[in-house]
């Protein structure tokens, strides 16, 4: 099974949210919900996931962790928090470099998982890959059995097979990042992320065709464009 993964819109009301939840949950299988994207502020992805899984009881949500603004306690004490509320999936990542104050930087992702792997037990715990990166590099964190890798960039690579293969050795799952791009976002994505990284709407169905039997989800996200990303979801829901 491939997995239709949403990305979360943000909004500051916590109405707007629970409404992008529940429309999302219904075309998609997991909601990602992100943490400060590009460094900039937003709500609390730890906060937000524990509202929506109180009001919409059968999400399923990845939540995202930047250890660029957290130390070992406080990343402890948020994975208990989640786990109280029902959320047992978790991205580490370093996270861009924050636009407000200073970063933290005292744990990496790699440290991270191993530590808390000593506090928890079946805590799904991700961790990112750069396709950019050489193999070597690549393979040394593949080595650490996180539950899930996300790729980041590019969205293909040669090196995805050999990726993929490693991956699923170690009985991990793997996902990629989908960001949409359409008329409504074509000037506020073309500013922040180069186009080889980008997929247009008009051409999702031929780009999931071509990675598909390497993943076991797709994250789907549409900056500023809301209904793109549900149309997304729906296409690739009859796909996956």
């Amino acid at each position: 099974m491939v997995y239709v993964i949403s990305e979360l819109p943000m909004a500051r009301k916590k109405e707007k949210i629970i409404e992008f939840a529940k429309s999302l949950v219904e075309v998609s299988d997991i909601v990602d919900i992100p943490e400060a994207p590009l460094g900039f502020s937003s709500p609390s992805s730890p906060i937000l996931s524990c509202i929506i899984k109180e009001s919409i009881k059968e999400a399923n949500i990845i939540t995202h962790l930047r250890l660029y603004d957290i130390n070992r306690l406080a990343l402890i004490n948020t994975i208990m928090g989640l786990r109280i509320s029902g959320i047992n999936d978790v991205l580490l990542l370093r996270g861009d470099q924050p636009k407000i104050g200073r970063k933290v930087e005292e744990i990496t992702p790699d440290e991270g998982i191993l530590l808390l792997r000593q506090h928890f037990k079946r805590l799904n715990v991700g961790l990112l890959i750069n396709l950019n990166k050489d193999l070597e590099e690549i393979e040394e964190r593949i080595k650490l059995k996180a539950s899930f890798y996300l790729i980041t960039r590019p969205w293909y690579s040669k090196k995805l097979g050999s990726v993929s293969r490693m991956i699923r050795k170690n009985n991990s799952k793997l996902y990629i990042y989908f960001v949409i791009l359409t008329e409504k976002n074509r000037e506020f994505l073309s500013r922040l992320i180069p186009k080889e990284e980008i997929v247009k709407i008009e051409e999702l169905e031929e780009r999931i065709e071509v990675v598909k039997e390497y993943i076991d989800g797709i994250v789907f996200s549409s900056p500023k464009d809301y209904h793109s990303l549900l149309t997304s979801l729906k296409i690739a829901g009859k796909i996956l």
